[in-house]
């Protein structure tokens, strides 16, 4: 009778960790063992206003950090905003490669990263969301679009800092 306790306990256990490890996409759960790790701060970029001559900058901050598992050629991204627009709007971005203003064309289209939400109060976030993301170490950084994915619709901007 112990001995059927034990295995009964013994497959219990595995069972666990096979569902612990068996993560899906959906999750937005990789494993961060051996992963490149990309951070980065969002300053505003100045836009022009439609004027001769005029151009707004608007008081935007926030933090991106990105983990690449090369294994699965899978990214984690958790992404936030804040700005002093007190309306609720969405926002578009995108992972470039080269620095803030190169640019260049996205890792993916922008319509494969997730939508970024400002509420009413100004602030939004992309929260530890899975994407198939490759980003081997090389320059990049993250653009955030207001009406449209070019760079002249980029209201903020962050140059991606790789850390090992």
């Amino acid at each position: 009778m112990r001995a059927s306790a034990a295995v009964a306990l013994l497959a219990l256990a595995a069972a666990g960790c096979a569902s612990a490890s068996n993560a899906t996409p959906e999750t937005g759960v990789i494993d961060a063992t051996g992963a490149l790790q990309y951070d980065g701060q969002f300053r505003p970029v100045q836009q022009s206003d439609g004027r001769v001559g005029m151009s707004t900058v608007q008081r935007i901050y926030g933090d991106v950090r990105i983990l690449f598992r090369e294994a699965t050629d899978r990214s984690r991204v958790t992404l936030s905003l804040n700005t002093n627009n007190q309306q609720s709007e969405v926002l578009a971005w995108a992972v470039v490669p080269g620095r803030c203003g190169s640019g260049g064309v996205p890792l993916l289209p922008a319509a494969q990263f997730p939508p970024l939400e400002i509420t009413n109060t100004g602030r939004g976030e992309v929260a530890g969301r899975e994407l198939p993301l490759s980003m081997p170490s090389a320059t990049y950084h993250v653009n955030v679009y207001r009406g449209g994915e070019t760079l002249s619709n980029v209201i903020a901007c962050a140059n991606l800092q790789l850390r090992r």
